[in-house]
């Protein structure tokens, strides 16, 4: 499942490629399409040009104006943009493209169709509406207002970071490199996590988010003491060395080193 660093990337090329082109005609395959018809799409989008392109969390907001409307993207599990010439056929599972005035394309490729392409009035209002919590990344998330949203969970530390709706933009995979660095165990309770515990993982969440962007959110590019990097059975901790483990924590597995983990 694509996370915060992967929707920030592609916002990145979605800007490098997409932007200030007139949209000659757009696209969508219905299964992908939620509470917004194809023809909905077209009629908003047709004849303008992208001017923006934002993120929250795990979704992408593009727009033809500061204030909207806009086309919001969730990438699902499989889902990616690709960008393609005149003379380039769209992918296989090319499930929404978007031709521009001089023949060049912008395709959401999504092989197992649990993406998602809606439209929003407005930004705020979509985010209140499907109650996301604040970005991970976000200034406004300071320390004080991350220990107070993860005060009001119960349950592991895992499973809270999680929930978008208490923090948006972390899924499975970060959540593990977070509390690996972190030094705290995927299942340990929220009410056992001290004051100087949860400051260190409000600054290791900043840390592993920013070094993952950095490194195109490819695991051979990241640092060789992260954990992604050995995300299998019967690997062993860049670290510490012990064998790493793989952990089901509220019907998710993860992995862990149990040496860096008490």
């Amino acid at each position: 499942m694509p996370e915060l660093p992967d929707v920030e990337l592609f916002r990145r090329y979605f800007e490098k490629t997409a932007m200030s082109q007139e949209i000659k005609n757009i696209s969508a395959e219905k299964s992908i399409l939620k509470g917004v018809s194809e023809t909905d799409l077209e009629k908003t989008f047709a004849d303008k040009k992208f001017s923006s392109a934002l993120r929250h969390g795990k979704h992408m907001f593009a727009g033809t104006g500061e204030s909207g409307p806009w086309m919001v993207i969730h990438f699902g599990m499989t889902g990616f943009l690709v960008y393609l010439q005149a003379n380039q056929q769209p992918p296989k599972h090319c499930r929404m493209l978007a031709t521009f005035a001089d023949g060049q394309k912008l395709a959401f490729d999504c092989r197992r169709k649990l993406g998602r392409i809606r439209l929003a009035a407005d930004i705020n209002n979509f985010i209140r509406e499907m109650d996301l919590g604040p970005d991970a990344l976000d200034e406004k998330l300071d320390l004080e207002e991350f220990k107070r949203r993860l005060a009001g969970t119960r349950g592991a530390v895992k499973s809270a970071l999680m929930n978008q709706s208490v923090i948006s933009g972390l899924g499975n995979i970060y959540t593990d490199e977070i509390l690996f660095h972190a030094g705290i165990h995927p299942r340990r309770k929220l009410a056992d996590i001290s004051a100087g515990m949860m400051e260190r993982l409000y600054q290791t969440m900043h840390f592993v988010l920013s070094s993952a962007i950095e490194a195109g959110a490819e695991p051979e590019q990241m640092p060789a003491d992260f954990l992604i990097r050995r995300r299998q059975p019967g690997a062993t901790c860049p670290r510490c060395g012990a064998q790493v483990e793989k952990i089901a924590v509220s019907g998710r597995n993860g992995y862990f080193c149990p040496g860096c983990q008490k």
